[in-house]
């Protein structure tokens, strides 16, 4: 097996496009479920986080952008357009899902095997 610096460019351009594609399809399709209902996607998010620390205004507003968000990032990186920006801006939406998945480290609930649950918050 080559080390990082035996790969060719060709290795390191294909990793990159393929890395960019999933992730930028996976993005995509999650933005492209939850756009047509922002509203229902915005309640459900305020609802599961009602009784943590986080001030229900900025659950709010992460919950409405979060939709058109996805979608934009989701297609640049399929489409390889501003791909610096998108991927910074993707990380940090994957940084905020994330916080969602784990907040039972910061309010004692479980967000376990329940699929309704789990399915809004990826």
């Amino acid at each position: 097996m080559k080390t990082p610096s035996q790969w060719n460019p060709s290795d390191i351009e294909m990793a990159h496009g393929l890395a960019r594609l999933a992730l930028g399809l996976n993005i995509l399709a999650h933005g492209l479920s939850r756009i047509g209902d922002i509203p229902g996607f915005a309640a459900g998010i305020e609802k599961m986080f009602a009784t943590t620390w986080l001030p229900p205004a900025a659950v709010t507003v992460t919950a409405y952008v979060t939709p058109p968000v996805e979608l934009t990032v989701g297609a640049l990186l399929v489409l390889g357009l501003f791909l610096r920006p998108a991927l910074v801006v993707g990380t940090l939406q994957l940084c905020v899902l994330t916080f969602r998945r784990v907040r039972s480290l910061f309010d004692g609930s479980t967000v376990a095997e329940n699929s309704s649950v789990t399915d809004p918050t990826l």
